[in-house]
């Protein structure tokens, strides 16, 4: 199973934390993602799943215009981004003024708080599980799982069996790819968060 960030919106850029809010990707983000396209040729996914949300479901879209040799591209709910409630369409930099010490602790430990009117790490969990569920239930050997950063963080707790506090200890770039298998019904990690495939768009070219 590869899991696949979104590319960059201007969200990203600016450091607004996002969720649930609908925000489209940037001129950045689409090259980001045709980009991906052409690294997932060598990959070859049978099915692609992703998130409903703008940003995921643009990048799937390119990145399946780009290869399209697989069986079923779909969206499924339990992909969506994490809900942040109140601290939606704020920057790192305004939480912190308003929500200083909350926001510290959410980030030492956020299976301990939870931002306000947002949603719980457990609650999280639990429905990228079921999502998890959904996509092995189609019997597919290779997929690709375009999602959030804090999907993504999710998925690899949950499969790794990750600490709680461990979450934000995980970098996710846009449009870097991560890769687990299982092996003997052990799930392994293959590769994290690489974006080698974006050299080109680092570069300028």
């Amino acid at each position: 199973m590869y899991f696949a960030r979104h590319g960059e919106t201007e969200w990203n850029a600016l450091r607004r934390y996002q969720g649930r809010s609908d925000v489209p990707l940037n001129f950045r983000g689409r090259s980001q993602a045709s980009l991906l396209g052409e690294r997932i040729r060598s990959l070859e996914p049978k099915a692609i799943f992703y998130s409903p949300l703008v940003r995921a479901r643009e990048t799937a879209r390119i990145v399946g215009s780009l290869w399209g040799k697989y069986d079923l591209c779909e969206p499924l709910e339990e992909l969506q981004e994490w809900n942040f409630g109140l601290w939606e369409g704020l920057t790192v930099e305004q939480i912190e003024s308003s929500y200083g010490s909350l926001y510290s602790r959410w980030r030492k430990n956020p299976g301990k708080e939870t931002p306000p009117e947002g949603e719980s790490l457990e609650a999280l969990k639990r429905r990228v599980a079921k999502g998890l569920s959904r996509i092995e239930q189609y019997g597919f050997s290779r997929v690709l799982v375009v999602t959030h950063g804090g999907v993504v963080r999710a998925a690899l707790m949950i499969l790794l069996g990750l600490e709680d506090s461990s979450f934000w200890d995980l970098t996710m770039r846009n449009c870097a790819l991560t890769g687990v298998e299982k092996r003997n019904g052990k799930v392994m990690l293959s590769f994290y968060d690489d974006d080698s495939h974006l050299s080109p768009e680092k570069q300028g070219k």
